[in-house]
């Protein structure tokens, strides 16, 4: 099942941070980067999370990790 389009530009932005600044992005920048609520972060990547796209480290800041096809 494709993902919905705000949730692979969150994806992307993601992986761009990531690379770019070598630090995933907070739920802060995330919600200011693609013009959403803080609170509808969560359920982004959470969809993520099913979709075995990223793993979440709970209680972190920046508790975002992408996962490789080998570790979903």
């Amino acid at each position: 099942m494709p993902l919905p389009d705000q949730t692979m530009r969150i994806y992307q932005f993601i992986s761009e941070q990531i690379q770019q600044e070598q630090l995933p992005p907070t739920h802060r920048e995330i919600a200011k980067a693609c013009f959403i609520a803080p609170a509808a972060v969560e359920h982004h990547l959470e969809i993520l999370t099913k979709a075995g796209l990223i793993l979440r480290i709970r209680h972190t800041a920046r508790g975002i990790r992408l996962l490789s096809v080998d570790e979903a």
